[in-house]
């Protein structure tokens, strides 16, 4: 655990949650920028792990990912903080938004600005995909992996089924690579 004091922890997922649009990947992005690059509390590896766990869970991402991140760097209280800190903006303004939703859902000007959101959220999709590819690519088994989870995706497959076989090829690579080191030919007895 580190001195970063919960104030910290609460203030910075709270100013993310609040001036980050797009969902939770684009916080995701937002958290790697801050968390890694910026303050260096975390390693890319890090994040690439807790995107994985964080994506395996059921539960907002964003969420899943605060409870780690808090976690790592004050324990069960960071966690806390931090999830209740990255929760609370998008509560309070969604609060207010449904109030007004129906009033202005149909003014062309709103129209034209969720149009934007909806494009300015794939380029942030794409940049933490971008981000966090130097970090999940440890070898070309990890790109056969990566090209089996895409295929899959565009098949259609759901993603639960897709997260499982990533697990399960994970585990029989881990294997494999571990018997050789040991010197083993007979891997299963």
């Amino acid at each position: 655990m580190s001195n970063i004091s919960l104030w910290t922890i609460f203030r910075i997922n709270f100013i993310i949650g609040l001036v980050t649009f797009g969902g939770g990947l684009s916080m995701v992005s937002q958290m790697y920028k801050t968390f890694v690059d910026k303050k260096g509390w975390l390693t890319g590896a890090d994040m690439a792990d807790y995107m994985a766990i964080s994506q395996s869970l059921p539960g907002a991402i964003v969420i899943n990912m605060s409870i780690l991140i808090g976690y790592k760097l004050r324990g069960w209280r960071g966690g806390l903080i931090a999830a209740l800190s990255a929760s609370l903006p998008s509560l309070l303004v969604l609060g207010l938004l449904t109030l007004a939703y129906e009033a202005f859902s149909s003014i062309p000007m709103v129209l034209g600005a969720l149009r934007g959101i909806r494009a300015a959220t794939a380029a942030l999709l794409f940049s933490i995909a971008w981000q966090l590819k130097k970090d999940s690519f440890s070898g070309k088994l990890s790109v056969v992996i990566f090209a089996c989870a895409l295929g899959a995706v565009l098949a259609g497959i759901h993603p639960i089924q897709i997260i499982l076989g990533g697990v399960l090829l994970g585990i029989v690579t881990a294997l494999l690579s571990a018997s050789k080191t040991m010197g083993r030919t007979d891997k299963w007895k």
